[in-house]
């Protein structure tokens, strides 16, 4: 989805996320291998936002 916007879009949102950087894959690849070990043994029903602070609804 983000590929497609244009290098002024992109700044434009970037501005709004508190970390001041889009999320990567690999920031998504770390949350979920959190999830998957078994240091997450006692997370059940959670949603884990990576937005980087920006919710999204």
């Amino acid at each position: 989805m983000w590929d497609e916007l244009d290098p002024k879009q992109w700044e434009m949102q970037e501005a709004k996320i508190p970390l001041r950087r889009g999320q990567t894959v690999e920031d998504i690849g770390e949350a979920v291998a959190i999830l998957a070990s078994e240091r997450a043994r006692s997370i059940t029903g959670a949603s884990l936002p990576v937005t980087g602070g920006l919710s999204m609804w």
